[in-house]
């Protein structure tokens, strides 16, 4: 007796449907095991850190690809304008001589980004806490970030002398003023729920400021030192070339009037590439703290 053709077609697709359920095994305990999935064999670190690198910087090396054989097609001037190729081989092979002034630069400048930041972030809170205190410290922040650093490093080193002092100076002034007017907008912009909610339960200002005002501040406050972590390196450089005993800028000064254009070179790829690290650590620093403090 033949079968009903929509009782045939029911089978049909129920086998289908079998066949295409993955063969699972079973362990001892009678557990259904998740079929294997084939392993995919992962490059070599080294091999993906130079993958990622060239993947985001290969414009930086097209550019000096197209520099190196740009001089040796036109055999223009190495005291004008150097190979890149005799810049790296100099970095290369007389690391020691560009050491000690690359240790101090990042030195003066890491303590005038931290001294900077710690003030701008104190005097935002003095500011805060005190209304007469603002209206009198204000005008002058303004006032003092209208002036360019440029302008600025002469007449301080008249003040403080020359030297190796003037630098932490500029760095300082490079890193306060947004250390100031971050940390203020973040004291300014605390959530108003949790502000109210401390003042209901009675809470003193230093607690409010502790405890709610502070933590809101920090992501701000990150975010004024990544502005300013990738221009430090190249302020002490600066302040180095106009006033400076000893640094890269020195380096790059005198360098110059020895026409070594290599070793100038040298010095302002590793100030480059120092501002380039300073901003990478600044920002993983600061998605730290808006995932922190958020």
């Amino acid at each position: 007796m033949g079968r009903d053709p929509v009782e045939l077609v029911t089978v049909a697709v129920t086998e289908l449907d079998v066949r295409s359920i993955p063969i699972v095994g079973r362990d001892t305990d009678g557990v259904v095991a998740p079929p294997a999935t084939p392993s995919v064999a992962r490059p070599w670190p080294p091999l993906r850190w130079l993958r990622s690198a060239v993947s985001q910087w290969w414009t930086v090396l097209a550019v000096l690809v197209a520099w190196q054989l740009w001089l040796g097609f036109t055999g223009f001037n190495s005291i004008v304008l150097p190979r890149p190729s005799d810049v790296v081989s100099d970095l290369v092979g007389h690391p020691g001589a560009y050491a000690g002034d690359t240790a101090r630069t990042i030195g003066l400048a890491l303590i005038g980004v931290a001294v900077g930041m710690t003030l701008g972030f104190a005097i935002a809170v003095t500011t805060w806490a005190s209304s007469l205190a603002a209206g009198a410290i204000g005008p002058l922040v303004l006032m003092l970030r209208s002036i360019p650093i440029v302008a600025v490093i002469p007449v301080v080193a008249r003040v403080v002398g020359y030297g190796d002092k003037i630098v932490p100076i500029v760095t300082i002034m490079l890193a306060f003023f947004p250390a100031y007017v971050m940390t203020t907008s973040g004291l300014r912009a605390a959530p108003p729920t949790a502000v109210d909610l401390m003042l209901a339960l009675g809470a003193s200002r230093w607690t409010l400021l502790r405890r709610v005002l502070v933590p809101s501040a920090i992501p701000n406050l990150l975010v004024a030192l990544r502005l300013c972590a990738s221009s430090a390196v190249l302020a002490a450089m600066v302040a180095e070339f106009l006033a400076g005993t000893s640094g890269l800028g020195r380096l790059f000064s005198n360098s110059r009037v020895r026409f070594d254009n290599e070793r100038a070179w040298g010095a302002a790829v590793i100030a480059t590439a120092l501002s380039v690290a300073f901003f990478q650590i600044a920002l993983r620093l600061e998605r730290w703290g808006r995932a922190r403090f958020r």
